[in-house]
């Protein structure tokens, strides 16, 4: 079980279940209305130029709007990894899946950031690290991708060299923490 951060450490959370914000901080859970000032200030922070640019672009002009957009975007998962970390100016963005990637919206890896973005990782390489994550053997990616067995294994060099994974368990962790596989 992932214990989320802002329970038992002093690290804080944003998540959204059910179309609502909410944020974990000091062992304790926030309507977004009553997060600590702090992690709104990591937030608004957080927010670039290029973000704003976007959102006004789709309509998105109060503060709030725009912090409750931009947490949609970047940090609606409640997963494992910190959102905000005290004496941090901005907030760890996340992948967060979206029904509208893949090209139906105009903003897709500006406003919201795509695995690529966050891992440097090609497309090709984050199907053969979902694999891996699944318990694949180097054989059956080859297969199931159509690639040839040294090619899976150059993509593997090259994830743990981006990634700083020396083994494949820390493979099947980062697959986990980018949420491609899931935790259990």
């Amino acid at each position: 079980m992932i214990i989320p951060p802002g329970l038992v450490c002093e690290n804080g959370e944003f998540f959204v279940h059910e179309t609502e914000i909410h944020s974990i901080f000091d062992s304790a859970r926030h309507d977004f209305e009553n997060t600590p000032q702090e992690m709104l200030e990591a937030l608004d922070n957080s927010i670039t130029p290029e973000d704003l640019q976007c959102m006004t672009i789709i309509g998105i002009s109060d503060q709030d709007d725009r912090r409750a957009q931009w947490i949609h975007c970047n940090n609606a998962r409640l997963d494992g990894t910190p959102d905000f970390i005290p004496g941090q100016k901005y907030l760890q963005r996340e992948f967060v899946e979206c029904s509208l990637r893949g090209g139906q919206c105009d903003h897709e890896g500006k406003l919201c950031r795509t695995l690529e973005q966050l891992t440097k990782l090609t497309t090709r390489q984050l199907t053969v690290l979902t694999h891996v994550g699944r318990g694949l053997l180097n054989k059956e990616i080859a297969y199931k991708m159509g690639i040839s067995l040294e090619t899976v294994s150059t993509h593997t060099q090259n994830i743990r060299i981006k990634t700083g994974a020396a083994r494949k368990a820390d493979l099947v962790r980062v697959a986990q923490k980018l949420n491609l596989i899931s935790n259990q």
